[in-house]
Parts: C-alpha cells; structure tokens; sequence
C-alpha cells in the first residue's frame, strides 16, 4: 500500500467557505474520499449550514467514495479529477 496523500480536517470551516454557503456561491463540492466527505458534513452541520451543504451538488472520485449524506450527488466514470469535473457538466445529479 502506498499513501499518496493526506487528509487534514480543520476544526471549523474557513470564514470565506462558511460565508459563501451562506451567500449560495457555491454550486458544487469534489469530494476525493469518504473521510473527506464526512469531514465536509460534520463541519457544516458544527456550522449550522448542513442544509445549504445538502443543497449542493455533490461529485464523489468514486462509488467508493460516496457517502449517503447528500441527495444531490454524482459519481465519477473513472477515478481521477478530469473525470470529477466532467461529471460537474454531467446529465441532473442522481438523487437517493
């Protein structure tokens, strides 16, 4: 097994990050693994904004990688960044 990156969760959400959920400038997450998935919901929700973070679309690097915590959600072809951001421009996300 070779690690090829790291993960670091940051106690609460960046001010810039938590006031554009707040301001709905945020259109999308890439979320590259489940931990950093569930990092991303826990912050939110710690932030009051779990319903702004479920109201966006939400690409997974993998079906792997998907976690059940948002209904707006797509999954990419293939396990890489070029495929997360084509699957941004993807047909509506599949919803659960």
């Amino acid at each position: 097994v070779v690690e090829t990156y790291e993960t670091q969760a940051v106690e609460t959400l960046p001010p810039a990050v938590a006031e554009a959920l707040r301001q709905g400038t945020v259109e999308a997450v890439l979320h590259f693994s489940p931990r950093a998935a569930e990092i991303f919901e826990m912050l939110a929700s710690q932030a009051g904004l779990a319903v702004e973070a479920s109201r966006l679309l939400h690409v997974f690097i993998s079906q792997a990688a998907a976690i059940d915590a948002f209904p707006h959600r797509r999954i990419a072809d293939r396990p890489n960044l070029a495929a997360m951001i084509a699957a941004l421009g993807a047909s509506p996300p599949v919803r659960n």
